[in-house]
């Protein structure tokens, strides 16, 4: 087997697994991502307005508190719009619904992979949390 062939594959199964956990963390429920999980990186999306900055200090170290019955920012950093409050937060592996309240702009995604949550929040943003230890 050539060289070529061999990254081909190895490509190959990462993808692989990267869309079976991608799939396993779809079919979770909101109790199996219960907890306290911390910013750990800010990326941004192309867009007309940035006003963060990659690893923006306002969301560095901000601390998410999901549960059954509240989804909400529990450790904030000055500069952030973390400020807003899930009440009876239903998900459906993709995307957070509340009973009152909002979290997130329209059509934003909480997603994960393993002990990763992805999270799009205003700005273009993308959060990337780790379960808080």
């Amino acid at each position: 087997m050539t060289a070529r062939k061999r990254r081909s594959l190895a490509l190959c199964g990462l993808i692989a697994l990267a869309l079976a956990s991608t799939m396993a963390l779809a079919q979770a429920t909101l109790a199996d991502i219960a907890g306290r999980w911390e910013v750990t990186a800010v990326r941004l999306r192309p867009g007309p307005v940035q006003v963060l900055t990659d690893d923006d200090p306002g969301y560095m170290g901000a601390v998410l508190e999901i549960g059954s019955q509240r989804l909400a920012f529990v450790v904030t950093k000055p500069g952030g719009t973390l400020d807003d409050v899930c009440v009876g937060p239903q998900w459906d592996g993709a995307r957070v619904r509340c009973a009152s309240g909002a979290f997130g702009p329209p059509g934003s995604a909480l997603s994960g992979l393993g002990e990763q949550l992805r999270l799009d929040w205003y700005d273009n943003a993308i959060l990337t949390l780790r379960r808080a230890r």
